[in-house]
């Protein structure tokens, strides 16, 4: 394997400095991880390098949801961890035609595993979200599969996110209008825009 360049930060460095400099905004913020070296490691069928990069990935998920935890609070912060596709349609050795699970070599050890394409597919991600909101994005997975079940389609999260900043804006900008809108017509005013 090739070894990973110490001069470039971890996803975890990264994600960290992102939230120390955005922190200092009193209006909030987004933020967007991305672990894309997760994708270039699928698309060329490095086994070890896409496990080190999920690894980093996790890192980075832990370390956020240590920040708000220290930093922040769950009641004003929405943090989804999902991915835009999947890459190179891994399934157990030996797959195709028929489908087989990863097969478990021990703790340690690569599972076994096949690649069955060196593209994007349409394959389902999982999509997990905590704190304010997360109830919504649940609500929403309106969607089904007959194997995984209930699921919500990338472009209704990138809409909702969008409704939830542009009506944060909103509550900002009429808060600094000396209009805070609280309790029942919040919730009336949160449905008017959608």
């Amino acid at each position: 394997a090739v070894p990973l360049l110490e001069s470039v930060p971890s996803l975890r460095e990264m994600a960290l400095g992102a939230l120390n400099v955005l922190d200092a905004d009193r209006d909030g913020f987004f933020l967007m991880i991305e672990g894309g070296a997760v994708d270039w490691a699928s698309h060329a069928h490095q086994t070890g390098r896409m496990l080190e990069e999920m690894a980093d990935f996790v890192s980075s998920v832990a370390a956020v949801t240590d920040w708000v935890d220290t930093h922040s609070s769950w009641r004003e912060t929405l943090l989804v961890v999902t991915a835009d596709h999947e890459t190179g349609y891994v399934w157990g050795p030996g797959s195709n035609p028929g489908w087989l699970d990863l097969h478990n070599n021990g703790a340690g050890a690569v599972p076994g595993l096949m690649w069955n394409t060196d593209s994007h597919t349409n394959s389902l991600v999982p999509l997990f979200a905590r704190g304010n909101g997360a109830h919504v994005l649940a609500a929403l997975a309106d969607q089904n599969d007959p194997v995984r079940g209930a699921y919500l389609d990338n472009a209704e999260l990138g809409a909702l996110l969008l409704v939830a900043h542009e009506l944060d804006e909103r509550v900002h900008r009429l808060g600094r209008e000396g209009h805070v809108v609280h309790g029942p017509q919040a919730a009336a005013d949160t449905h008017h825009h959608r």
